[in-house]
């Protein structure tokens, strides 16, 4: 429903005055549906307008830049660290196999 209504001229005319851009109505609507229920609730849609009014600040790109970066290292140790684990299980397993044989 969102990207039928959002191509109305109304509907532009309204973001524009929000200062919203709203090209891109796919995203637009997973940014609104902030508890990800697939469904855009009347609370979720002001609040999510309001939140994304105006135009991005160089602070707000800088912390978006910080953060990502920090997930990104963060998961490559998380990844680092289970592949590690699985590595020692899998030596566990192979040395139990070799003491006990294979069973079928």
């Amino acid at each position: 429903m969102l990207n039928q209504h959002i191509r109305t001229p109304a509907v532009r005319i309204y973001f524009e005055s929000l200062g919203l851009d709203v090209t891109d109505a796919w995203s637009f609507f997973k940014l609104l549906d902030s508890d990800g229920g697939g469904a855009v609730e009347v609370e979720e849609f002001l609040l999510g307008c309001l939140r994304l009014r105006g135009h991005a600040r160089a602070m707000d790109i800088a912390k978006l830049t910080y953060d990502q970066t920090w997930l990104i290292k963060s998961q490559g140790k998380f990844q680092q660290f289970v592949e590690e684990e699985l590595q020692g299980l899998n030596n566990k397993v192979t040395a139990l196999t070799q003491i006990f044989g294979e069973k079928d």
